[in-house]
């Protein structure tokens, strides 16, 4: 008997607008359900995908005379990924940021004279604990610092180190004739194969 009040109900017209409203509440639930606990609405290729598609680069706008000068110095192939920095030397009067082949950090600062450029260096020896003397027989050997050469010619100081508060290795250079001290990073602390980077050619260039 109560089976039979149930079946009518159903084939009534009000007994079936009622039917739909549950289903759809049903249909509801189970979709926030889904959506929760997969992450959203994305499709499951959506959710595998881990690796954002690569930005179109921007031209970096060069403001004044000083930041065209640095760039002309900023090998070619490096410049594309260059941005200002927010951590630039204290008295530079333009610098960059940039990367080498993702992995490696690049950052090149220009000052006004080479006095100002001689104290900076010695500002960085000190910011890292390194004011004295730092023996080493190359930087592919681990700490070093000497000159190096343009050519025949000596042109600035080459510092290699390993900074274990940042997990980094470092290579800091400076280019006397240009006033240009320039940094060199990855944070694998592998120092030989920064310093191999180095080698090849990341600037400045004259």
């Amino acid at each position: 008997m109560a089976e039979s009040r149930v079946t009518s109900f159903l084939k009534s017209w009000t007994g079936m607008l009622t039917a739909a409203a549950s289903l759809a509440a049903a249909i509801a639930a189970l979709l926030t359900a889904l959506a929760h606990f997969g992450g959203g609405s994305a499709s499951p290729a959506e959710t595998r995908s881990v690796t954002p598609a690569p930005a179109a680069s921007t031209p970096l706008a060069l403001n004044d005379p000083t930041e065209r000068e640095l760039q002309s110095h900023v090998p070619g192939a490096i410049w594309p990924t260059c941005t200002r920095p927010t951590d630039a030397e204290a008295g530079a009067v333009a610098a960059y940021n940039c990367t080498y082949r993702r992995i490696v950090g690049l950052q090149y600062n220009l000052f006004a004279t080479s006095t100002e450029l001689e104290a900076d260096y010695k500002a960085v020896k000190q910011r890292y604990g390194l004011s004295g003397a730092t023996p080493g027989a190359s930087c592919a050997a681990g700490k070093f610092e000497g000159g190096y050469r343009a050519g025949s010619r000596v042109v600035g100081h080459l510092l290699c180190f390993l900074d274990h508060r940042g997990h980094v290795a470092a290579i800091v250079w400076t280019r006397g004739d240009l006033d240009i001290l320039s940094f060199a990073w990855r944070s694998d602390m592998n120092l030989p194969a920064l310093f191999e980077v180095w080698r090849k050619g990341v600037g400045p260039d004259e």
